[in-house]
């Protein structure tokens, strides 16, 4: 037995059924090792938006290829990895000799240049080796160009959420008491969605 197959043993399986299933939903398009955008020119352009809204001191975007071994097995196209790191010198972000706010506490609030969604998964968990139940998904890109519908947006979400084989709806409450209907989902941008599993 070779040893690199060996160790990936664990993951093949999985993986496979999952290629399969988003291959069975979205066709050939779903084998694609790239995306139809320029995902760090997304990150780049939102920098300072996400700097904000993370209240980070500084966001440095990089190549999956300059990253440890773990980190790029387990980021993928549009499914960025984050590491947060504090330097030295700092107290809750901020450099010991310097008690001045953070750079980003000086400036109004930045506004994403994209149009996006926060999502939060409700009473269903994610699947296939997706974490957490909040996303942000966006609208839009670039600004202005490729315009997510609903229909297209809960097809994203599903894929957020590796639930691309189950029925999803998305409600504006988060009682998820109503399913949105109207194929515009721009009046929702900057907002959270509620994304469930609809009563049959």
């Amino acid at each position: 037995e070779i040893p690199e197959v060996k160790s990936a043993m664990k993951k093949l399986m999985p993986f496979v059924q999952h290629v399969k299933e988003c291959v069975e939903l979205d066709g050939p398009s779903a084998l694609e090792t790239t995306l139809p955008f320029d995902e760090r020119q997304v990150l780049e352009e939102n920098r300072a938006y996400l700097c904000k809204a993370l209240e980070l001191v500084n966001v440095t975007i990089k190549s999956s290829s300059e990253a440890d071994k773990r980190t790029q097995e387990d980021c993928a196209p549009g499914k960025p990895f984050s590491v947060f790191t504090v330097e030295d010198n700092q107290v809750n972000g901020v450099m010991s000799h310097d008690k001045s706010p953070l750079p980003s506490e000086k400036q109004p609030v930045a506004n994403p240049v994209c149009r996006f969604v926060n999502i939060k998964l409700c009473g269903v968990d994610p699947a296939q080796g997706a974490k957490g139940h909040e996303a942000t998904v966006l609208l839009e890109n670039p600004q202005g160009k490729q315009l997510l519908n609903l229909e297209q947006l809960t097809l994203e979400v599903k894929a957020v959420f590796g639930l691309r084989g189950r029925k999803l709806a998305l409600s504006a409450s988060p009682k998820c008491d109503s399913e949105l209907t109207n194929q515009d989902v721009t009046k929702y941008s900057g907002q959270f969605l509620y994304a469930f599993v609809p009563k049959k």
